[in-house]
């Protein structure tokens, strides 16, 4: 039986994103995973919460970006109320050393809305079933026929196929990004007991981090 500490490598003045980065590229090497998922949390004012996994469109300097139907419970939410959370969860086992890895990222911030031409651009790059989806569905969690779901799609497809429709982002096609104000990392491998970074923002408008109990 043994007992040690895990151990978080931050560099010097890091910005937690780059070390949200470095996590997810290594998860992605180790898995072979194309895409990452994390659950965002979203709540109206009155304090009913909703959570739900989403797949992460981007990551830039100052943040997380993810797209929605204009339509859809949690836009609502974020327009009474921008504050969100948001959790990733990444697991594997490192396939030099076969110890499993246990990461988990918990961040606050706000959902800012982006500009369509911005959306329109995310758009292009994105896969065909993902374009499908935009334009098939029109509001999210409405009750529907599966089967008229199904025809829609197909005559969708074969349009596209054939040259007759021409893919274009929708209007209830949007792109947010969650501008972070705190960051918690978690880290513990095999018969490890975890470490634990929290970077906040100073008063100079600077990230500062350090280890918290686990």
């Amino acid at each position: 039986m043994s007992s040690r500490l895990a151990y978080i490598d931050v560099p010097e003045n890091c910005n937690p994103i780059n070390l949200l980065k470095t996590w997810i590229e290594q998860y992605k090497s180790q898995t072979k995973s194309k895409i990452v998922t994390f659950n965002l949390a979203t709540s109206f004012l009155n304090g009913d919460v909703s959570n739900r996994f989403i797949v992460l469109k981007e990551l830039t300097q100052d943040g997380v970006i993810f797209n929605t139907n204009s339509n859809s419970l949690k836009v609502k939410q974020i327009t009474e109320n921008p504050m969100v959370s948001a959790n990733f969860l990444l697991t594997y086992v490192n396939g030099e050393t076969k110890s499993t890895v246990n990461q988990q990222i918990r961040l606050k911030g706000v959902a800012e809305q982006l500009p369509h031409n911005v959306s329109e651009r995310m758009f292009e790059t994105q896969p065909l079933f993902a374009k499908i989806r935009a334009m098939l569905v029109q509001e999210q969690g409405v009750k529907i026929s599966w089967d008229e779901l199904k025809k829609k799609h197909d005559c969708l497809v074969e349009g596209v196929q054939s040259g007759k429709v021409d893919l274009k982002a929708p209007e209830q096609l949007v792109l947010y990004k969650i501008v972070p104000n705190k960051f918690d990392f978690y880290q513990a491998g095999d018969g490890e007991i975890a470490d634990r970074i929290l970077f906040e923002i100073n008063e100079n408008k600077q990230w500062e981090h350090y280890h918290i109990t686990p």
